[in-house]
């Protein structure tokens, strides 16, 4: 089972929280939900 990494850092890009979740193993919808903003925000925002 994967580590879920759930602290951002004070100051940290939101599009970089964003990628960091993914690399992680977490779906979009998990990253959107996690994040507390639209799916669509998460799909804009991935490399």
């Amino acid at each position: 089972m994967k580590k879920i990494i759930t602290s951002v850092l004070i100051g940290e890009n939101m599009k970089t929280v964003c990628q960091r979740f993914l690399d992680s193993g977490m779906t979009p919808k998990q990253v959107a939900s996690r994040m507390d903003v639209p799916i669509q925000y998460i799909y804009d925002n991935i490399k």
